[in-house]
């Protein structure tokens, strides 16, 4: 009884150890994606503004 206790808080402990550390990975690359998307518009945008602008 108590050997099997110990193994499920054990097995408890480690499926949430792997959550925070696949939400702390989600946080890494939302962040990456977020520095991407800035980067890429901040690109992008001025050619769609002087497209828009300077077409006759």
């Amino acid at each position: 009884m108590n050997k099997e206790f110990t193994f499920f808080k054990d097995t408890v402990a480690d499926i949430l150890e792997k959550i925070v550390s696949e939400e702390q990975n989600i946080k890494k690359a939302a962040d990456i994606m977020a520095r991407n998307i800035i980067i890429v518009s901040s690109a992008v945008l001025p050619i769609l503004y002087a497209s828009i602008t300077f077409t006759p």
